[in-house]
């Protein structure tokens, strides 16, 4: 008798026991699962280099794997076929809804140029997802987000984003477009510059340099990201493109730029090579920010000479902050690589 009672009291025991353990299994794989999705919007010079076209893959998977939302697009270039190029990859990707612009600048377009390869493919059309006006889109996206939960990207030039600084209030919002970044954004991540100092890539002409200059003072009023070129210079991916179907239009792209770029052009000899990973860093920080294990913030302040130098100014109450190399590159490589190889199909 006491032992049918001591098995049953030890059967209810052994009962609580898995429940409870259940009960936390489950609450954490809930809060693993709602984590906040990043919402995004990238504003790029889609075609000139090959690290925009990582980028955008990246982008994608985190989009299906529920870790980010690509809200928009900027595409500054001026490549006609950049536009179309951009559409279609996200098409490729099965996200043909994704908002895009075009935002014509000043960048002259190469043969290295990857979005003509893509472009050619004429079964895929525009819909209404297509802006005329970046400043209009980017009004309409932040008017409708949530406070601080935006993050832009941008791997061109400042132009978009200045503009929609000027941007007065409008049937989107009666907010300026100063007022609609200080609410809405949480971070811009800018890809540009070298540090702590040097002479990077700030996506215009010489002439121009005193306009980025203006355009980083006037962003005091959300946290800025640098992405320098050093960072980028020291991540070299895409030779594992050369795995991929010929016919892909991943693989077509990877190698014409190979083939054409300036970079490359002259070690190329019939593969893909690797080439700098700016873009991709940025979309691995904004989605999954790897602070403390890929890299590390150094907090200061970037000053940006009227000849395309920047020195960086240490401090420890800014907004500003760029990311330093903080692991073996090759971990950073293999994340990237891993992504990309998803889309050998």
């Amino acid at each position: 008798m006491r032992s049918s009672k001591f098995n049953l009291l030890i059967q209810k025991i052994t009962n609580k026991f898995f429940s409870v353990v259940l009960t936390f299994i489950c609450i954490v794989f809930f809060n693993f699962n709602s984590k906040a999705q990043v919402n995004l919007i990238y504003d790029t010079e889609f075609g000139n280099d090959i690290d925009k076209l990582g980028a955008l893959l990246l982008i994608n998977n985190f989009i299906d794997s529920n870790e980010c939302n690509l809200l928009g697009v900027v595409c500054s270039s001026s490549s006609k076929s950049s536009l179309h190029s951009l559409h279609l990859v996200n098409s490729f990707c099965n996200h043909n809804n994704i908002p895009i612009v075009e935002s014509r600048c000043q960048e002259k377009s190469a043969t290295s140029n990857f979005a003509d390869i893509i472009a050619v493919d004429n079964s895929i059309s525009f819909t209404d997802n297509f802006f005329n006006n970046s400043t209009i889109m980017y009004r309409k996206l932040l008017a409708s987000a949530q406070d601080k939960s935006v993050t832009i990207i941008v791997s061109a030039n400042l132009s978009s984003l200045d503009a929609l600084l000027k941007s007065p209030g409008d049937k989107n919002s009666p907010l300026t477009g100063f007022q609609l970044v200080r609410k809405k954004v949480n971070e811009v991540i800018i890809v540009g510059g070298i540090f702590p100092s040097g002479f990077g890539n700030w996506h215009v002409y010489d002439s121009q340099y005193s306009f980025i200059a203006k355009v980083i003072k006037k962003l005091s009023i959300v946290n800025v990201t640098y992405i320098g070129y050093e960072l980028g210079k020291s991540l070299q991916s895409g030779t594992i493109v050369n795995s991929f179907n010929k016919d892909n239009y991943i693989y077509e792209c990877y190698n014409h730029f190979s083939k054409y770029s300036l970079w490359t052009k002259q070690r190329y000899m019939g593969e893909i090579l690797n080439t700098n990973s700016s873009d991709q860093i940025a979309v691995l920080y904004a989605v999954r920010n790897y602070i403390g294990s890929f890299w590390r913030r150094k907090d200061g302040k970037c000053l940006v000479n009227n000849d395309g130098t920047n020195k960086w100014k240490p401090s420890t109450k800014s907004n500003q902050s760029y990311l330093e190399l903080f692991t073996d590159p090759e971990n950073i490589v293999n994340e990237i690589n891993n992504e990309l190889l998803k889309y050998n199909k």
